[in-house]
């Protein structure tokens, strides 16, 4: 267990978190790293610290380059990194000493292609809170059914970050540039070419919420969550329109919708496409054994009276903001 890992971390304006990010990763117990930090034409001190952690550890290297987004950072990066695995990190998060050791093991002791792992959502106060998920121990999993959990959303999300991956997946395979949702199709991708996932129960990234992420939630438009609608739907169409799958899609529009109602960017066009597809497959909803009752309630309410769907969401976020103050 000794492959070089290359670590990848995107910075655009992070100066007042880059160096915990980088310093998390700096004491990792697995040491044999790359560490690739991307200066995504940061208009802060982002690319001076850059500079100032690389004299500090021969690991890092920096790149400078004009601004392009999350995506087009991550796949100059790939371009870059020498490891026979690769992990992204975002630069405003951090993780556990063991991550990447934990990993590491994961893909080695399974065989696996991706090894993925738990994470705790870090607010602005100081609280935590661990991401719900469906299994409750390490578990080994076909892609189908790791392409399953990822629309659930339950025990991997489509994020980049709190995974590892044998860098050869991405041979292929790169991140859409000049789209807001870069990293769902990306991730359908990976997973798809996999050919085992193996999934690490334990929290070790810690993805942290704050007033620049809100911001970033809320310059998405209307119209990207037609291009997200869009590419949801062509998974499932890949899918052959799977049952598990199907019921998947549909959980996941509601989390689009959350999205629209939190920024105001309700897109009537969006939401009769998402109506008109669970008119089709309500069935395959109601039938799966993967989504809660608490789930299957939601969005038959979105679907029968969005006006009071919006009401009843509202007031939720009201409250949990409250609580998590």
């Amino acid at each position: 267990m000794n492959q070089l890992v290359s670590v990848i971390i995107p910075i655009y304006n992070a100066e007042r978190y880059l160096e915990q990010c980088v310093e998390s990763v700096l004491h990792q117990t697995y040491q044999n790293l790359e560490i690739l930090l991307i200066d995504d034409g940061s208009t802060d001190r982002s690319g001076n610290i850059c500079n100032a952690l690389a004299k500090k550890d021969s690991r890092i290297c920096v790149y400078h380059k004009l601004n392009g987004g999350s995506a087009s950072a991550r796949n100059y990066a790939l371009q870059k990194a020498s490891g026979s695995y690769v992990a992204f990190i975002d630069s405003d998060d951090y993780i556990m000493p063991d991550m990447i050791e934990t990993l590491v093991s994961g893909l080695e002791s399974h065989d696996a292609d991706i090894a993925a792992c738990n994470y705790d959502m870090v607010y602005e106060n100081g609280k935590q809170r661990l991401h719900p998920v469906i299994f409750q121990s390490d578990m080994q999993l076909s892609p189908q059914e790791a392409i399953r959990c990822l629309l659930l959303e339950k025990s991997y999300r489509c994020y980049p970050w709190n995974k590892l991956y044998r860098k050869e997946l991405f041979r292929n395979i790169t991140f859409p540039e000049g789209v807001t949702f870069d990293d769902i199709m990306t991730s359908y991708q990976l997973f798809r070419g996999a050919q085992n996932v193996y999934y690490v129960h334990k929290s070790l990234y810690s993805y942290r919420l704050h007033a620049d992420s809100i911001t970033q939630r809320k310059n998405k438009k209307p119209e990207d969550f037609n291009e997200m609608i869009r590419t949801v739907r062509e998974i499932l169409k890949s899918e052959n329109y799977d049952p598990q799958v199907t019921a998947g899609g549909l959980l996941y529009y509601k989390y689009f919708f959350h999205d629209m109602i939190k920024i105001g960017a309700w897109n009537d066009r969006a939401y009769q496409e998402a109506r008109e597809f669970y008119r089709i497959c309500r069935h395959e909803l109601h039938k799966s054994t993967r989504i809660s009752v608490k789930d299957k309630t939601e969005i038959a309410i979105l679907q029968f009276n969005h006006h009071l769907y919006k009401m009843l969401y509202q007031m939720y976020c009201f409250i949990k903001e409250r609580v998590f103050r």
